[in-house]
């Protein structure tokens, strides 16, 4: 870390990213204390479904 040098990197969303994180971990811990694994499941399929299709509209925009 020393011998790099770092700014020329935007740190300025390093906070933001932390509080997302943080709030994330909270929110993650809260449903699977409630919901059952069958339904984490279900959840987890359709976010990534959710994220596939969103990867591929944004690829599709950049050909």
């Amino acid at each position: 870390m020393i011998a790099n040098d770092y700014s020329r990197y935007d740190l300025g969303l390093v906070p933001w990213l932390a509080i997302v994180a943080i709030i994330g971990g909270y929110i993650g811990t809260t449903l699977s204390q409630r919901l059952s694994s069958k339904m984490l499941a279900i959840l987890y399929n359709v976010f990534m479904i959710m994220l596939a299709v969103l990867t591929l509209v944004s690829v599709g925009r950049h050909m």
